[in-house]
Formats: C-alpha cells, sequence, structure tokens
C-alpha cells in the first residue's frame, strides 16, 4: 500500500509540475508580446527564465567570474536580481562547502537547480516562512533577524547575502507581520554584516550585494550610497574585498563604476505606477554594488 501511495504521489508531483510548466510558457509568452512592462503578468516568470539560461550557459558565467563586459541588451526591463543571481552563484567555490543564503534570495528553484550548488549543504535564513521550500532536496531553513544569528563562529565557507542588508533595521512588516513595531534602525545593517562575518570560516568569503546610488529611504528598504557602502565594508576587519558596480541602461545592465553610479535612483514597486522616476524607466534600481569580501586564514 505504501509503495501504491508513493507512486500516485509522484504522478500528482509530476502532473502539477507539467500545468505549471504550460501555465509559465504562456505567461511568458503573453508577456513579450507585450510592451514588457516590469512587474506586469508574467515578468517574474520571465525573469525566472532568464536567470535560468544565463546560469545555464558557461559563457555568460565566466563574463561575472572574471567582472568582464556583458552582452548587449543584457537583462534589459529586468531588476538586479538578473546580474546579482549570476553574479554570486559563478563566484561560489566549486568544491562542496557549508554555505549559508542570509536572506533567502537563493530559495527558487531556478537557484537552486545550478549546478555549483549540487554539492553543497544549504542553509537559508529569513524572517519567517516562505511560500516556497525545498526541504526534501536537503536544505535547512531557519527563521530570524540577521542581525542576532543562531549559528556558532567558523560555521560556513561561504555566505551570500544577496540584495538583504538595505531591509535591515527597516519596516519589514511586508515580509513578516509585527517584525517591524514601529522601530526603524537605520544602522543596523552593520550588525547583521559583523554576524555574517562572525559564522564566516577563515579562509571563507562572504558575497553581498545592495541597491546603490544616491541615498534613498523607501521606509521598507534604503539605498546604499557611497558614504553608506564604505560604512558597511569597514565591517569586514582585515578582509580582501574587491567589489564589481552593474548599472542599468538603455542597452541593459552593463558594468560600471561608483562615480557613474552617484545618481542612480530605485523605482520603488510598492509605490504604484510611476516607473517613470527613473530616467531609464528600470524595473527597480538602476545599479547594484557586488562584493567580495575572504576572511584571511589565521596564522597563529
Amino acid at each position: 500500500m505504501s509503495a501504491l501511495i508513493t507512486k500516485i504521489s509522484g504522478l500528482v508531483g509530476r502532473a502539477r509540475r507539467v500545468v505549471g510548466s504550460a501555465r509559465r510558457r504562456r505567461l511568458v509568452a503573453r508577456y513579450l508580446r507585450t510592451n514588457q512592462a516590469p512587474w506586469t503578468s508574467g515578468y517574474y516568470e520571465y525573469r525566472q527564465q532568464f536567470i535560468a539560461s544565463v546560469l545555464q550557459d558557461e559563457g555568460k558565467l565566466s563574463l561575472f567570474r572574471t567582472g568582464e563586459r556583458l552582452p548587449v541588451n543584457f537583462g534589459f526591463r529586468l531588476d538586479g536580481r538578473s546580474v546579482e543571481i549570476p553574479w554570486v552563484l559563478s563566484r561560489l567555490p566549486v568544491a562542496p562547502a557549508d554555505v549559508l543564503d542570509a536572506g533567502s534570495s537563493l530559495n527558487h528553484a531556478v537557484a537552486l537547480d545550478a549546478q555549483v550548488l549540487q554539492n553543497k549543504k544549504l542553509t537559508i535564513v529569513t524572517l519567517a516562512p516562505e511560500r516556497e521550500a525545498a526541504w526534501q532536496r536537503g536544505i535547512s531553513y531557519v527563521y530570524g533577524d540577521l542581525r542576532q544569528l543562531y549559528f556558532a563562529d567558523n560555521s560556513f565557507d561561504a555566505v551570500a547575502c544577496v540584495s538583504t542588508l538595505e531591509h535591515v533595521g527597516m519596516d519589514n512588516r511586508i515580509y513578516a507581520t509585527g517584525s517591524a513595531n514601529g522601530v526603524i534602525s537605520r544602522s543596523s545593517f552593520k550588525g547583521a554584516a559583523a554576524e555574517l562575518w562572525r559564522v564566516l570560516r577563515p579562509g571563507g568569503t562572504l558575497f553581498l550585494s545592495v541597491p546603490f546610488g544616491r541615498y534613498e529611504d523607501h521606509g521598507w528598504f534604503q539605498q546604499f550610497d557611497d558614504a553608506l557602502s564604505r560604512e558597511l565594508v569597514v565591517v569586514f576587519e582585515g578582509a580582501e574585498i574587491s567589489e564589481t558596480v552593474y548599472r542599468y541602461t538603455p542597452m541593459g545592465w552593463q558594468l560600471a563604476n561608483r562615480r557613474e553610479c552617484a545618481d542612480c535612483r530605485c523605482f520603488d514597486v510598492h509605490m504604484g505606477d510611476n516607473a517613470s522616476v527613473t530616467s531609464n524607466r528600470a524595473a527597480a534600481e538602476e545599479a547594484v554594488l557586488c562584493i567580495v569580501a575572504r576572511k584571511r586564514t589565521n596564522t597563529a
């Protein structure tokens, strides 16, 4: 009887995946027939399809790994995830490793299916349970505040924190009811960064990204400017630090530098239909700052 139940469950699961795949294809096809306006029906499905295609293309991944110029129209009309996810996954260690995803940005099939994650022990920490969970893959989920992690010192070989620190200390009720309690602490991202650094093993690497440009306070997140981002990297005492900056342009996402992005803005999707707030109609942030901080091996 148990074997029959397992077989039926497997068939039902496969049927749901087939139906879901067909629905996603229809949404993407309809989205591409329109003007591809960000956040309209089919946008999310198209973005995931685009990211999946990049993660399966070693040539494009190598551009992220080495910090080279991206193809023209890369990620056209898509938000920063279209560069952040390939950037971090292209740079994760190839060997088996304990990896922490701080913020749950990798908690999507498109990322979890990536070859580089197949030999990793992945732990995801986020504020509250999400609709998607892949515990059957052996992934551990922990819920809590990044400023007070439950892990011991030196627990992970790599830590990924993709577009998350900008939300720390802000009004996070959009993610977890009651998480803000009316208290905003715009500098507490440094406490979260210190915790990520604490749980990283000597010789390990922290990969993090934040929206970048002029300083903006959107209530539920803040956009980092040059000064705030330099306060951030000071937390990683003794680290070997490198960075890559990507900017959205009329030709899609391209390499840039801090100076070129000093006046970049961010379209707040939760503020209504005002996409013209950015001159190039970016889907969200106009620039992202991607930082690699390597923790030196103890030599004592």
